[in-house]
């Protein structure tokens, strides 16, 4: 996570979480900093936070939730209609921050890391360069989607943040 990465969800989150009453939230591989941030836009809420080894999203999970969010997580999906389609099944909305594109690996231009990335999106107008992408109208309603850019240290990012509803 950058500094724009939370300066993004600091902005976009508390905007979309004025008027809603998310009273059980779950996170899916969160760090503290975005743990506490979360604790303070729904300070009251019920919340669960997953790791890959309470949730493996290859699998259907057998909780619900008023709310899912998710931060670079999805680019790990071999079968992102199949995560989409579980996280959907447990959840009335979710939050889902991730790459459009990002050169992740060691040979110049290569999107993809070697810690299992495999994985990038795209949505209407942002179409991602990679060998590999995922449309996410194909699997869910997208309610709102904020594209940003976000320079490291092997060169131009480009991300998304979106609010999505089940198909």
């Amino acid at each position: 996570m950058t500094e724009q990465d939370y300066q993004i969800y600091t902005t976009v989150w508390s905007e979309w979480a004025k008027g809603t009453n998310y009273s059980k939230v779950a996170t899916l591989s969160f760090n503290n900093q975005q743990k506490m941030l979360i604790r303070q836009i729904f300070p009251t809420c019920n919340m669960t936070h997953h790791t890959v080894s309470t949730w493996n999203l290859d699998y259907d999970y057998h909780d619900h939730y008023d709310l899912v969010l998710a931060c670079n997580v999805f680019h790990y999906a071999k079968h992102p209609y199949l995560w989409f389609t579980n996280v959907m099944n447990s959840c009335d909305v979710f939050w889902i921050q991730d790459l459009v594109n990002r050169q992740r690996g060691s040979n110049d231009g290569e999107q993809f890391g070697d810690d299992n990335d495999c994985m990038r999106y795209s949505y209407e107008n942002y179409k991602s360069n990679a060998s590999v992408s995922f449309d996410l109208s194909s699997a869910v309603n997208v309610l709102d989607f904020k594209y940003y850019d976000s320079p490291n240290e092997n060169g131009d990012a480009n991300h998304f943040i979106a609010k999505v509803i089940k198909k």
